[in-house]
């Protein structure tokens, strides 16, 4: 409560968890409160800082280095964050395993938005090159678009995958990918009731190497 001044006056002021926005009552002693300073250049502080409260639950849990991160990657304050897929927003009933089946895809997990614009520009900086299966169904399709198929699920011969499990599609000519022409799909999704997405494995290898090369 304020006074009419605009000053606190109550001796306890409550607190919310971060992460799962529930109130921290006043018996919770498991719970923690972290400021996080700013720092310039130099490493001097400026005066600056983040503030994050996590309640016992989330620590009993064993989710309070993950929660941290995910708030200090939210807040820009965590580096490479482009190697994040994403985020749990939502409190599994069994918060000690992670089940996908048991996650409300459509408000439980948000999508790394940097991730998949990074995803796509590794396959799209590849696809035309490094794939024989791909370049196998090139030869076969010749012309038009071919579909750069998720293997999390992948349907039988000459089926079309479900949207969500397209990552884009590329132009074929004459049995050859032609480079620079890849588009994402924009209903592909990087985590379904099927699993996380799956590369093939020379695009899957080309991946771990940029994410290598941008977390040194």
């Amino acid at each position: 409560m304020q006074n009419e001044q605009g000053l606190q006056i109550d001796l306890y002021n409550p607190r919310k968890c971060s992460i799962t926005n529930r109130l921290i009552t006043a018996k919770d002693h498991a719970s923690v409160q972290i400021i996080v300073g700013e720092v310039d250049e130099k490493g001097i502080y400026t005066g600056k800082n983040v503030q994050y409260e996590l309640s016992g639950f989330v620590r009993r849990s064993g989710e309070a280095d993950d929660s941290l991160n995910h708030l200090a990657t939210k807040h820009g304050l965590a580096r490479n964050d482009v190697a994040v897929i994403g985020w749990i927003s939502e409190q599994l009933s069994q918060p000690s395993g992670f089940v996908i089946s048991n996650l409300n895809l459509k408000n439980g997990f948000k999508e790394n938005e940097k991730f998949v614009k990074f995803l796509h520009q590794v396959i799209a900086d590849n696809v035309a090159f490094v794939d024989p299966q791909l370049q196998a169904l090139a030869k076969y399709q010749k012309n038009g678009w071919l579909n750069i198929s998720d293997n999390r699920d992948p349907p039988p011969w000459g089926r079309i995958p479900y949207p969500e499990n397209i990552f884009g599609v590329i132009e074929l000519r004459d049995g050859q990918i032609i480079h620079g022409t890849y588009q994402p799909m924009p209903t592909h999704r990087i985590v379904t009731t099927k699993g996380v997405f799956m590369l093939s494995d020379p695009l899957h290898q080309k991946l771990l190497e940029k994410l290598n090369e941008i977390c040194k």
